[in-house]
């Protein structure tokens, strides 16, 4: 839940986010001066790769934050966007959010 109310900020609002996998959970959120955050959850136990494909965005990269059972928040490596999509592999068990730069 932290991960939530520690990006997700009062005024911004929830756009539509979706996901062909089951074990995924992705909340995708839009805030002021196009600042994007999108979190996404794996609640299987093996790591997924998960292509993140954005509309009407010119976001060019985001800064992950990753909480698993053995780390609370940690900053990981900016992931850059290319032609409007970028690919992670979320850890397992995982929530990341992604705040764009």
């Amino acid at each position: 839940m932290s991960q939530y109310a520690r990006f997700i900020r009062p005024g911004y609002h929830i756009v539509q986010s979706t996901s062909s996998r089951g074990s995924v959970r992705i909340t995708a959120a839009k805030g002021d001066l196009s600042k994007v955050i999108i979190v996404a959850s794996n609640s299987d136990t093996e790591p997924i790769v998960q292509t993140f494909n954005l509309q009407n965005s010119s976001v060019n990269s985001f800064t992950p934050y990753t909480t698993t059972s053995v780390k609370n928040c940690v900053k990981g490596t900016i992931v850059s966007v290319q032609n409007g999509s970028f690919t992670v592999t979320l850890e397992p068990s995982s929530i990341i959010t992604f705040i764009s730069n």
